[in-house]
C-alpha cells in the first residue's frame, strides 16, 4: 500500500493585471474557494519568496476582510482562513536559471517523464482564455 501525498496545483494569472475584472468576479472567486475547501487541503502553499515566509504569515494572520486584489489573498488567504489553517507556506524559488539549465530540465522531462510533458501540453492546449465573460467555476 502506498502512502503518496496528493497535490492539487492551481495556477492563475496575476490578478493585478486586470483589477476591474477581479472585482466583478469576486462572487466567482468565493465560489472557487468554496469548491477548493471541499477538497479539504491540509496545507496551502503560495507563490511567495520562501525567505519571506514569516512576513507572508504575518500578513495572513493580520488580514481580515479587506483583501488586496491579488491571487495570493483572494484565493490563498481566503481558502486558508476558511479552513482555519494556522499558517500558510511560501514556496517561490528566487534562484536564477541560465538557458542551459532550462534546456537540461526540458530534456530531462522529455526523457524521464514523458507522461508529465504530455499532460502539461494537453492542459495548455485545453486551457481557455479567462475574461469578463468566462465563468471561473465552469473551468474546473
Amino acid at each position: 500500500m502506498s502512502n503518496q501525498t496528493e497535490i492539487i496545483l492551481l495556477g492563475t494569472f496575476h490578478f493585478q493585471q486586470d483589477e476591474e475584472m477581479i472585482i466583478e468576479k469576486e462572487s466567482e472567486i468565493i465560489e472557487l474557494v468554496e469548491h477548493l475547501s471541499s477538497l479539504k487541503p491540509t496545507k496551502i502553499a503560495l507563490e511567495w519568496e520562501k525567505s519571506k515566509n514569516k512576513q507572508l504569515n504575518e500578513a495572513y494572520k493580520n488580514t481580515d476582510r479587506d483583501l488586496r486584489i491579488d491571487e495570493i489573498e483572494q484565493i490563498g488567504f481566503r481558502l486558508a482562513k476558511k479552513l482555519n489553517h494556522g499558517k500558510i507556506y511560501a514556496v517561490n524559488w528566487g534562484g536564477h536559471l541560465k538557458d542551459e539549465d532550462v534546456i537540461l530540465l526540458n530534456n530531462t522531462i522529455k526523457k524521464s517523464y514523458p507522461e508529465l510533458l504530455n499532460s502539461m501540453s494537453s492542459v495548455m492546449e485545453e486551457t481557455p482564455e479567462i475574461n469578463r465573460n468566462t465563468n471561473i467555476i465552469t473551468l474546473l
